[in-house]
């Protein structure tokens, strides 16, 4: 029904998804014999080789002393019957071993069945006491039948704990998982988080068999916001066509829809936009499975439409810094992505140098702003084709102060590094920029990164009265003026990273 598609690096958010925490979907019951005797070893299994118990069938272990039975314990965690001789090699061996499994590795799921060849060592009422045993029986009454009849006993037993155990288990996982993506930003962030939680809870680990889709739907159309695993590179049409009638009438009713083997998660309406989540199982969901999606998704709706809200808030107020940061441009009739390649290459520029994210979006926010000032200047300065007279190129120079206070005031993190951008951007490292020629260490760090960046983009960049730069005669320009007009070590963090800068330069034309 789904076609396999070749992953990409998106694909990593399914490859560990299972942390093996708990095992929901056991393929056989591990049965644990410890007996010195090989003939107890034979007895017990020709007794229940053709044992099936919920369509699963019994598998063995086989050891002949406790030291081998701690090491198997050890290694292996989902033993469901421990068939345990009283005689081993000492006299309390299997009271260790006991001992060993309920203590030391804290395991109360495995069910133990001990057999005791000679009751009057080891009395079978003060065993049942003192040890934490589920059946006792002295190995001279121990017919098949009541062989038999114990292990679907204590089978039925393990199948109950382990399930308590994995509900317990998931509910913790639910409630993990939701103070995950409550701490996502953006929308695109929280499903990729809330698809890697569903693999998480519902034990997903064959990557190769599961897949999920963003989707995004309008009164127009749909389209694919997010894709992961088997639909990877798949096409919108071809998504809608491997869709059952329920999961495309649930999409039409704006309704979440849990099926067998998959489910469709309604995130609810922001904007007139419609987002769903798709998700792809690869195997029958039981009823447990589909409470926990219950759960889960119930706690992502209003967080969803919560990350849209604050990421609209987010790309408006970028909007406004860019329309603001614009508006000097335009007026000394440069480009308006001027702004845009000075903001990019500031972030990438602070991230370098060692900045932290936050800091770094501050200055990515704050750098557009960084010739507001020249709303102050006459159009007569800004337009003149001619070169500008000293007394006009002292009127021109002003814009870093007006700029400065125009944004001064604000207690806004943003607009406070805007003003420092704004008033510090031409000053230069060794003194001789404007207004107030400060150097070195006295320029802001916001300062003399803009600087680096603002002439890098007015070199690469075609104007109307001069084309573009080659790259070799601007990494000439920077290596010159290293220490002079620029900061030297940020100068050589740019250079060292020249490539990456020309890379966001060629994206935003």
């Amino acid at each position: 029904m789904y076609r396999k598609l070749q992953k990409d690096n998106d694909q990593s958010l399914f490859q560990n998804g299972s942390d093996n925490k708990y095992r929901d979907h056991i393929d056989c019951w591990k049965i644990l014999i410890v007996d010195a005797t090989q003939q107890m070893h034979d007895q017990t299994k020709n007794t229940l080789k053709d044992v099936m118990f919920e369509q699963k069938p019994v598998t063995f272990l086989h050891v002949y002393s406790a030291k081998e039975a701690e090491q198997l314990l050890s290694k292996y965690d989902d033993i469901a019957i421990i068939i345990l001789s009283a005689e081993l090699e000492t006299k309390d061996g299997s009271v260790h071993l006991v001992d060993y499994l309920r203590k030391d590795l804290q395991n109360n799921r495995t069910r133990i069945f001990l057999l005791i060849d000679q009751p009057d060592q080891l009395p079978i009422n003060e065993v049942i006491i003192s040890q934490d045993i589920n059946e006792c029986i002295e190995k001279k009454e121990l017919t098949s039948q009541k062989l038999f009849t114990s292990v679907i006993f204590m089978l039925r037993s393990y199948r109950d704990l382990f399930t308590v155990e994995d509900s317990k288990n998931r509910l913790e996982d639910v409630i993990t998982a939701t103070s995950k993506i409550i701490r996502d930003t953006s929308k695109h962030q929280l499903v990729n988080n809330i698809m890697l939680q569903f693999t998480s809870i519902l034990n997903l680990s064959n990557s190769s068999k599961i897949g999920g889709v963003f989707l995004q739907r309008t009164n127009e159309d749909s389209s694919i916001l997010i894709h992961n695993g088997i639909f990877d590179n798949i096409l919108i049409n071809d998504l809608f066509n491997s869709f059952t009638r329920e999961v495309l009438d649930s999409i039409n009713n704006l309704q979440s829809f849990i099926g067998n083997d998959s489910f469709l998660l309604y995130l609810g309406t922001v904007f007139n936009r419609h987002y769903f989540i798709y998700f792809y199982t690869g195997r029958t969901l039981s009823d447990w499975d589909k409470r926990m999606v219950e759960i889960f998704s119930s706690q992502t709706s209003a967080t969803f439409k919560n990350v849209c809200l604050v990421e609209e808030i987010d790309n408006t107020q970028r909007e406004i810094i860019y329309t603001l940061g614009e508006i000097g441009e335009m007026r000394s009739k440069e480009t308006g992505n001027h702004v845009k390649r000075v903001a990019e290459f500031s972030k990438l520029l602070a991230l370098k140098y060692g900045l932290s994210e936050e800091e770094s979006e501050i200055i990515q926010l704050a750098s557009p702003m960084h010739d507001l000032g020249k709303v102050g200047i006459s159009d007569a300065i800004m337009n003149k084709p001619d070169k500008l007279t000293k007394e006009e190129y002292e009127i021109m120079k002003s814009h870093a102060q007006i700029g400065y206070d125009i944004l001064k005031n604000s207690e806004r993190p943003i607009l406070k590094a805007g003003a420092i951008i704004a008033h510090q951007h031409h000053e230069r490292y060794d003194g001789t920029g404007y207004p107030r020629g400060l150097k070195q260490k006295e320029i802001h760090l916001y300062g003399r990164i803009t600087a680096i960046v603002d002439v890098f983009d007015a070199l690469i960049s075609d104007r109307v009265y001069k084309k573009g730069w080659k790259m070799d005669k601007i990494i000439k320009y920077f290596q010159e003026q290293r220490g002079k007009h620029f900061d030297p070590e940020l100068t050589d963090i740019f250079l060292s990273n020249i490539e990456e800068f020309i890379k966001i330069n060629n994206e935003i034309k």
